[in-house]
């Protein structure tokens, strides 16, 4: 297990895990390599949880959040996508019949829907 111990004793912001990234060639945050300090990235679901439990810390993990920000700001907008408010509610289920009817691996199918 990662020694956290070591994070928590930080000079930078004592009692706190900081987090240094860099972007990826994907465009999503990864470990900063030159970092020292461990990243909760890669971390499992509940060692995350002990660390964010009882420490008014929150994990979030937003599924999708392209097509949750969108009709966010659809809403405030007072427009309609019930054809992205259908998707959100029912991700699994279109997911697999794209893949049945376009004959696509489930593992594509995502990035196909992102792009």
């Amino acid at each position: 297990m990662i020694d956290l111990s070591f994070s928590l004793n930080n000079t930078l912001k004592p009692n706190s895990i900081p987090q240094i990234y860099r972007e990826g060639s994907n465009g999503r945050l990864c470990p900063a390599n030159a970092s020292s300090f461990p990243s909760i990235i890669p971390m499992s679901k509940e060692v995350k949880a002990l660390i964010f439990s009882g420490h008014e810390n929150y994990d979030y993990d937003i599924s999708n959040c392209h097509f949750a920000i969108f009709k966010g700001l659809c809403m405030k907008y007072g427009l309609k996508c019930p054809s992205v408010d259908y998707y959100l509610a029912h991700k699994s289920e279109c997911r697999a019949r794209w893949c049945e009817e376009f004959n696509v691996e489930m593992k594509h199918v995502k990035g196909y829907i992102l792009s």
